[in-house]
């Protein structure tokens, strides 16, 4: 009789996540952008910019490093267990492996290929959408013929991070930028969101319809930023990068809706990590953290921030009770509020709809 009980009790939990899935009109989870979303893009490149060591990765489901900037899961690895498909690979390890999804972000990225050159190499957003097309035109395309690729292409979700390496490494990076002497403020933050209108359109003459904006995250309060403005009081931020940032989201977000209207068919979410990241770094304890303002990964210099998290380095001894789990990337907890905010919040996380209304559409 057990054997018997526990071939059902299988079959039942198999039938619930073949459930899952099929409650979503998702067929895959495209992501694109920078280091908070990078699985590991940067691995075999000549960069700066690498998380393939531990002690990245030692909560990720396999406790190995993989490229991703943080202890465990990113918010798009989240998501696309929410809608029942596996985690997107990195493209760069992809192979065949892309029918769920594929991983495109690159850490140090940005919206321009001037952002991140501090890091030496990278993919661009630019870049990053052209190994989509790749991707699509001869991996997905050449498995299910033009017809069934378009249509994979058009229930596919695509989930954005990008913007912050063109302010905090680049517009704004030490000594003064040539493209702070250049644009204004306001100018630069239009060549940014035009060039975002202008990879939203290519994506969407490539079939994308559904479409996830995640914000840029309070870049004024990660550790690296305040060490590297002398801001000593727990709970301050680094105000001008915070206030970059606010612009930037607040005109992200009223894009959503125009950009809405000019790509036929589409459907875009803006999704918001400032408040929330904001509000943990501000009162961590009222959300259940011990510490807002230092990195769990190194502990070296002022509020444990360094360049980067040390290769086997001693972490801090409760990941879970970090916001941020190394100088500029939120703990891996932080990532799964995130995602669930994003996922079936109200408009103030997720505008103009939340990312599980977005998936039934």
């Amino acid at each position: 009789m057990a054997p018997y009980l526990c071939i059902v009790s299988f079959l039942l939990l198999l039938s619930c996540s073949s459930a899952l899935a099929k409650n979503y009109d998702v067929s895959a989870v495209f992501v694109f952008g920078d280091s908070l979303v990078d699985s590991g893009n940067n691995n075999n490149l000549q960069s700066l910019a690498k998380a393939n060591f531990l002690p990245y990765g030692k909560d990720f489901d396999t406790h190995k490093p993989t490229g991703r900037f943080a202890n465990g899961r990113l918010v798009p690895d989240f998501i696309a267990s929410r809608l029942g498909l596996d985690l997107a690979p990195a493209y760069v390890s992809a192979n065949d492996n892309v029918l769920q999804g594929v991983n495109f972000a690159s850490a140090g990225s940005g919206l321009l290929e001037s952002t991140g050159l501090v890091f030496v190499r990278h993919f661009s957003l630019p870049a990053q959408v052209d190994h989509f097309q790749n991707v699509l035109g001869n991996n997905i395309t050449a498995k299910l013929g033009s017809k069934r690729a378009r249509e994979l292409s058009s229930q596919a979700i695509y989930y954005i991070t990008v913007g912050s390496n063109d302010l905090v490494n680049n517009y704004y990076l030490l000594p003064a930028s040539p493209l702070a002497v250049q644009y204004t403020p306001e100018r630069f933050q239009s060549l940014l969101l035009a060039e975002y209108h202008k990879q939203l359109q290519r994506l969407h003459g490539s079939g994308g319809r559904k479409f996830v904006l995640a914000s840029l995250t309070a870049l004024g309060c990660s550790p690296i930023n305040l060490l590297r403005y002398n801001v000593a009081k727990r709970g301050k931020c680094v105000d001008f990068l915070n206030d970059a940032a606010a612009r930037f989201n607040a005109d992200l977000k009223a894009s959503v809706v125009k950009w809405s209207s000019s790509l036929p068919g589409s459907h875009i979410v803006f999704a918001n990590s400032f408040d929330y990241v904001l509000d943990l770094v501000r009162n961590p304890a009222a959300h259940g953290y011990k510490v807002g303002d230092q990195a769990c990964c190194s502990g070296i210099g002022k509020n444990g921030a360094i360049v980067f998290c040390l290769r086997n380095v001693t972490t801090c001894d409760d990941t879970s009770s970090y916001v941020y789990w190394d100088e500029f990337h939120p703990s891996s907890r932080v990532y799964g509020e995130l995602a669930d905010r994003f996922w079936e919040g109200s408009v103030e996380d997720s505008y103009p709809i939340n990312v599980k209304q977005l998936s039934t559409l």
